[in-house]
């Protein structure tokens, strides 16, 4: 089963459907490549096995030059859309090969894919083109090395065919002698080490995992016995010795071994004993275990952490003096992909209390280490802000919308029900007492006062028609139905009068916009100006109930004005008005009054609104930044 826990990176590949392949099928498929010809089947081959080493969606393996590029295979590229995109990047990408023989570009703009290109060994112009999905970029040079590991495959598949064959083919070019290319046996075995941290990454113990790796050491390097030692502090103690699952930790053997250790320790580097290098140094404790246990030859190499600190020591040990060589790259290599697991299992198999410290102890150190000088004094910064807001104080201030108001103000409405013929003011105009602020449509007012006039003419002819002929009950009737038509006429005069609305006083419209009466139908009653007086300007604050209990009498504050908000103006609460209003966004808000203590400018306006702040004394500022949100725990949480 694939762990779940492992670090990605060191999982068994996976395909571009998501299913799992298995490691060693893979390993055996590569070097299976070795003995293939290199015809078509070979580069497709070649093309999935590089695709699944290197968790790739799909691969193609191209050949040309600067003007003309051809495809030698293709693996899920027409899935995937490579074989249409690869033409586009790949000059771009052969340039970036350079001496390092890899190079990346961005597949196609908008898409999470990465277009990796690894110079195929041995050819002029050849290369393998990689699909990498973004999600991978953090394991990038990991996946680059493994591409690199099979990217003389081909050439050596094509001179084997050029010399079993005499000729013809992809012809190689000639590699020079001091090139520093690793040769094939070599790319083998870095994959065996590989395969090893896989291995050790699949298991969840430490124990199990570090007995994993020693006994894949041991079997990978043919050394007598491997045995890897945790450091604690100035001392280190034996967790694994390769083929043995158990072993007291207080035997006489087990303490040469520890102690050979922690003289690595000291050594901070490899050490090789008996070696002409090392016959001067203080490898007393080599020695010794040399003796005790009958070993010819031992080996220490320390191991090191993510912060690269020892963490731990590898000890080899063989019977004979000329024991198998040591590849120490690809050890070395192995071991800094399999230590951050080994730690993290390490320290997982601790107690509570001793993860508790080991990371409190690293805390320290990190703190103390002149390093991360940015970082460190932006700790001190925070940890300075923080103690700033636990003691230090600011001033409590309550902020609440405002609004200028005065109590001379006077509505004026309707007269009857019409049209808006014409608006002569708006708000914020100046006007005169008997100004026309506005006119009412009339044509029908003056319809009915020519039908009317035409009525009292016709009535007064039939009452003197009605005289003439004697006839007194005629001319009565007449002379009634002549008052009652004056009568609608006086009305209709009067409301021909009222259609003028007009300024009761001097003062500013603060309510009124001519863009929305102008052709507005109104009905008798309804409010079309508000009319107030430039004088007794005082001050309405709508207070959150949540703050209400810092208002305090006679508290003062400052209001700044949304059309001057650079400059603040004195005010002093007057009253408090003890009903809320509830507004539906807002939620209650309670009117708080407030006078001026400095004499009104020439351009303020009724009606006008800003912002206030009332003075509540001084808070702790920890608790000033965090008392809305206590608060509404608090409303949560009671009971």
């Amino acid at each position: 089963m694939n762990d779940p826990g492992a670090p990605r990176s060191l999982r068994p590949a996976t395909d571009s459907g998501g299913a799992r392949v298995d490691a060693k099928a893979l390993l055996a498929a590569i070097q299976s490549l070795r003995q293939l010809a290199p015809d078509q089947a070979f580069w497709t081959e070649f093309a999935r096995c590089a695709a699944l080493l290197c968790r790739a969606q799909s691969a193609v393996c191209v050949r040309g030059d600067d003007a003309s590029w051809r495809a030698l295979s293709d693996w899920k590229g027409q899935e995937s859309g490579l074989d249409q995109r690869w033409p586009s990047v790949v000059a771009d990408l052969f340039e970036r090969l350079g001496d390092k023989g890899f190079g990346t570009v961005p597949a196609v703009s908008g898409l999470p894919l990465i277009a990796l290109g690894i110079r195929l060994s041995g050819f002029e112009a050849a290369m393998l083109i990689l699909e990498i999905p973004e999600s991978e970029r953090p394991r990038l040079n990991e996946l680059v090395l493994r591409a690199q590991l099979i990217a003389d495959i081909p050439s050596d598949a094509v001179a084997r065919a050029t010399r079993q064959q005499g000729g013809g083919g992809l012809a190689p070019v000639a590699v020079p002698a001091d090139s520093t290319m690793v040769d094939a046996q070599s790319r083998g075995l870095l994959l065996a080490w590989l395969d090893l941290v896989v291995q050790v990454t699949r298991h969840r113990q430490f124990g199990a995992a570090s007995l994993a790796l020693v006994n894949g050491i041991a079997a990978q390097t043919g050394w007598t016995q491997v045995s890897l030692g945790w450091r604690t502090g100035p001392y280190v103690k034996v967790r694994a010795i390769s083929h043995l699952d158990r072993f007291e930790r207080r035997a006489d053997h087990v303490r040469l071994i520890e102690a050979a250790m922690e003289e690595t320790l000291d050594h901070d580097a490899p050490v090789h004993d008996p070696s002409p290098e090392a016959a001067g140094g203080p490898v007393i404790a080599h020695a010794r275990l040399r003796q005790g246990l009958g070993f010819a030859s031992v080996l220490t190499i320390p191991l090191r952490g993510d912060d690269e600190s020892t963490e731990a020591v590898l000890l080899l040990a063989h019977e004979e003096s000329t024991p198998p060589a040591v590849p120490l790259e690809s050890l070395e290599l192995s071991l800094q992909m399999a230590m951050p697991w080994l730690v993290g299992l390490e320290l997982r198999d601790r107690w509570f209390g001793a993860r508790l410290g080991h990371h409190a102890s690293r805390w320290a150190v990190e703190a103390v280490r002149i390093n991360h000088i940015g970082r460190k004094l932006l700790a001190i910064a925070f940890a300075g802000l923080l103690l700033y807001g636990i003691f230090g104080t600011w001033p409590h201030r309550i902020d609440a919308n405002a609004e200028l108001v005065t109590d001379s103000v006077q509505l004026i409405n309707a007269p009857f029900d019409g049209y808006m013929d014409q608006v002569m003011a708006t708000s914020g105009d100046t006007v005169r007492q008997g100004a026309v602020l506005a006119l009412l449509d009339r044509q029908e007012l003056l319809l009915q006062e020519s039908e009317i006039r035409a009525e009292i003419r016709r009535y007064s002819a039939e009452a003197e028609k009605a005289r003439a002929a004697g006839q007194t009950a005629d001319v009565q009737i007449a002379v009634a139905r002549r008052a009652q038509a004056q009568a609608r006429l006086e009305r209709t005069l009067f409301q021909l009068e009222q259609a003028r609305i007009i300024a009761p006083f001097d003062g500013v419209v603060v309510e009124g916009e001519r863009r929305e009466l102008l052709g507005a139908p109104i009905r008798r009653g309804d409010r079309v100006f508000r009319v107030a007086k430039v004088e007794g300007l005082y001050v309405t604050l709508f207070v959150p109930e949540a703050d209400m209990r810092f208002i305090t009498p006679e508290a003062r504050g400052q209001i700044s004005l949304l059309s001057q908000p650079a400059k603040n103006h004195p005010i002093q609460i007057e009253a408090v008005i003890p009903v809320a209003q509830v507004k539906p966004q807002a939620g209650n808000l309670f009117m708080v009054r407030a006078r001026l203590l400095e004499a009104p400018e020439g351009w303020w306006r009724p009606g006008m609104t800003g912002l206030a702040r009332i003075d509540a004394g001084d808070q702790n500022i920890l608790w000033l930044l965090t008392r809305r949100a206590i608060d509404a725990i608090r409303m949560k949480l009671w009971w």
